[in-house]
């Protein structure tokens, strides 16, 4: 098969040295010859997926080996945004300026919606609290003279208001290390959100661990890991000599969790880091994400 010629050396303008020359070039490639069949069925079965206009785009064009993948991709946005339109008049009528419009009212529209968030939030808990409160009025009566008493703890308004606690009070939040000691060993939760989780141990967040089913734990696996936690009066400088820690090594959370658990690595930093400080440290230490 013969590549696409330029213009004044197709075969009838060609020398007979340089013909006979081709010729036997053409008699030598037997490949072709053998893959013939297969490729013939393969042009017929993408003519039955309807891709025959495409081929014969392709072969108008005589584009090269090396361009039908991206022309392959860019047949299909097309065919794509093509379907898209056929559905609806106005966006058929839809220009580069009306869509960049649409784009920025849209951007204004869903900002709005994030920001009244908490006033929904707040709403639909206060409108939780109130049916509450009207479905269980005998441990509403008790929660009141709880809290009038001065001093309720978490086990007793656990213990006493256990049906209005979660209206009451649906996000806990608290170190890991101080819920046995305040909460009765049968609470649960929905879930349980571990935060820093590179640098608390597993032994010290699994009082929090163990009391839901769903648990997700952010943290960086580049960062240090946890360390055990001392409340002495030692005055005697970090590095001195002095005996071992028990034990060797404590497992982060991060690291014992992502074992089990499935991982998803975030590739946005919502924090107001340095931008050239961002790109060092994602070169560096993460891959380049």
């Amino acid at each position: 098969m013969l590549a696409a010629q330029p213009p004044g050396q197709g075969l009838a303008e060609l020398d007979y040295e340089v013909l006979l020359e081709r010729l036997k070039t053409l008699v030598k490639d037997k490949q072709t010859l053998v893959t013939l069949p297969e490729r013939t069925l393969l042009l017929e079965q993408m003519r039955e997926r309807g891709l025959g206009d495409l081929l014969d785009d392709l072969a108008a064009r005589e584009v090269g080996p090396h361009q039908v993948g991206a022309g392959l991709e860019l047949a299909w946005w097309q065919s794509t945004l093509e379907a898209m339109i056929s559905g609806d008049d106005y966006l058929a009528m839809t220009d580069g300026a009306n869509l960049r419009k649409i784009e920025a009212v849209y951007r204004l529209a869903d900002d709005a919606h994030i920001a009244s968030g908490a006033a929904r939030l707040r709403g639909a808990l206060a409108e939780s609290w109130r049916a509450s409160i009207k479905k269980h009025p005998a441990p509403a009566e008790g929660l009141k003279a709880l809290l009038k008493s001065g001093g309720p703890t978490l086990k007793t308004l656990a213990e006493q208001s256990a049906v209005l606690l979660p209206a009451l009070m649906p996000v806990w939040a608290a170190p890991p290390l101080v819920l046995s000691s305040v909460l009765p060993d049968a609470k649960t939760f929905d879930a349980v959100i571990v935060l820093d989780a590179e640098s608390a141990s597993l032994q010290s967040a699994l009082a929090a661990v163990v009391r839901a089913r769903q648990v997700i734990a952010f943290g960086d696996g580049r960062l240090g890991g946890a360390r055990p936690f001392e409340v002495n009066a030692d005055i005697s400088p970090p590095n001195a000599s002095g005996p071992e820690q028990p034990g060797g090594p404590l497992t982060s959370a991060f690291d014992a969790l992502a074992r089990v658990l499935p991982v998803k690595r975030l590739t946005t930093a919502y924090r107001a880091v340095d931008l050239e400080l961002t790109k060092y440290l994602g070169a560096e230490f993460y891959d380049g994400t």
